[in-house]
């Protein structure tokens, strides 16, 4: 059924929060689930950017891939996946480099996320 924008708003924040109890609690795992429930969310009122990734994160998961989203905004950001083996994660950063998303190393810190590398 289709909920309002501001239900969607409030859902796409409570994933967030659940996202990050997950960090905090070391239950990565659950990560991916609720990155596929967000992006199902995020699909529902954006049509633009969402939808240009769609096919790379169907490809995620085909590969291997718990989950998918991207972070950030305007002209920069990050489309982040979640692999929790090391043969799909090999096999994921090989096709999503050849798409021209090379891997970008990254930090969690309080306020946003620091580059430790530009690229590997």
């Amino acid at each position: 059924s289709d909920i309002s924008a501001n239900q969607n708003l409030t859902e796409i924040l409570n994933i967030g929060l659940r996202i990050e109890d997950c960090i905090k609690n070391r239950n990565f795992l659950k990560i991916g689930d609720l990155f596929r429930e967000h992006w199902k969310l995020k699909e529902m009122y954006s049509g633009g950017a969402s939808s240009i990734f769609s096919e790379y994160l169907d490809e995620a998961l085909l590969n291997g891939a718990r989950g998918g989203k991207l972070m950030g905004a305007g002209g920069g950001g990050f489309f982040i996946c979640f692999v929790d083996d090391a043969d799909c994660k090999t096999k994921l950063i090989e096709y999503m480099s050849n798409q021209g998303f090379p891997e970008v190393s990254f930090n969690f810190y309080p306020y946003g996320v620091g580059l430790l590398s530009q690229t590997r």
